[in-house]
């Protein structure tokens, strides 16, 4: 009798622990698909992102979004000794080109010209330097520009970054899928009173072409702005902040996460 409640005993507590296991098993099973899609949207969206970098080299580019950096691209800094020539081409009827830099920093010696054409042999727009910083906008007259960079051998800056848009007259081209590479920014903004303070908020950053959407998450004290260009999260964060003087009280302000979105 012992040795049967013994074995019952046993039975119970083997058949428990096959219930627990084969449980565990199908859960973590479940979970491999949905990381690995998780995982996997993720690399879409890095890619998705890259492809809309370009960096200066010898070459050219047909295109009418996307971020225009030095050889260095986003996080290093181009060479020395460098000479490179490169084209960007609307590549849409009736189009101009207007590039944004919100940033230029080049080393003494260094230059970039920009040529308001197909080729060096268009006319010159500038030649800009770290004495001669480059204008936040640079627009081309038609659907091309030329860029030719030169540094010397004495060291090297941090390069540039700047926005690509084209436009036929007033109005921005989009992708022909009617929509622009996008990613949404959050920032928590500690001190924000009512939902009324948001919308102005809202109205003074949907002035900004580049910005798509606001939304407002007052539960957390988050705002989303979804850009159709990430090179303005820093001054996106500055309007935010300065949005205090309208609003009659101090608010806190800090960039919490950067979503790359198609």
């Amino acid at each position: 009798m012992l040795t049967l409640l013994g074995f019952s005993a046993f039975g119970q507590e083997d058949v428990r622990q096959k219930v627990k296991s084969g449980t565990n098993n199908s859960s973590a099973e479940a979970r491999i698909p949905e990381q690995q899609k998780t995982e996997q949207s993720q690399k879409n969206a890095v890619s998705e992102a890259e492809a809309f970098r370009f960096k200066m080299s010898d070459g050219s580019v047909q295109t009418c979004f996307g971020e225009f950096f030095d050889s260095g691209g986003p996080t290093g800094s181009y060479s020395v000794d460098e000479n490179s020539t490169y084209t960007i081409e609307s590549g849409t009827e009736g189009a101009y080109l207007i590039l944004r830099f919100v940033e230029f920093f080049l080393s003494e010696g260094d230059e970039l010209t920009v040529y308001d054409g197909g080729s060096a042999a268009a006319k010159v727009i500038g030649t800009f330097s770290k004495s001669n910083p480059i204008p936040f906008e640079i627009r081309s007259t038609g659907g091309t520009l030329t860029f030719v960079f030169t540094s010397d051998s004495e060291g090297n800056g941090s390069g540039w970054r700047a926005s690509i848009a084209c436009y036929v007259g007033s109005r921005k081209v989009l992708k022909t899928d009617g929509t622009v590479p996008s990613t949404r920014l959050i920032y928590h903004v500690g001190g924000l009173k009512t939902d009324s303070d948001f919308r102005l908020i809202e109205d003074m950053l949907k002035a900004n072409e580049y910005v798509l959407n606001c939304e407002y998450d007052k539960e957390n004290s988050y705002i989303t702005v979804t850009v159709s260009d990430e090179s303005f999260k820093d001054v996106i964060l500055e309007q935010i902040s300065s949005s205090k003087s309208s609003l009659g009280y101090d608010i806190s302000v800090k960039l919490r996460e950067i979503i790359p979105a198609k």
